[in-house]
């Protein structure tokens, strides 16, 4: 993986609901 902040990844998950993975 890559480093991804936190804050992205929330809001990644709150635009997919299902992420593939992450």
């Amino acid at each position: 993986m890559w480093p991804i902040p936190q804050n992205a990844i929330d809001r990644n998950k709150n635009l997919l609901p299902q992420n593939p993975g992450w």
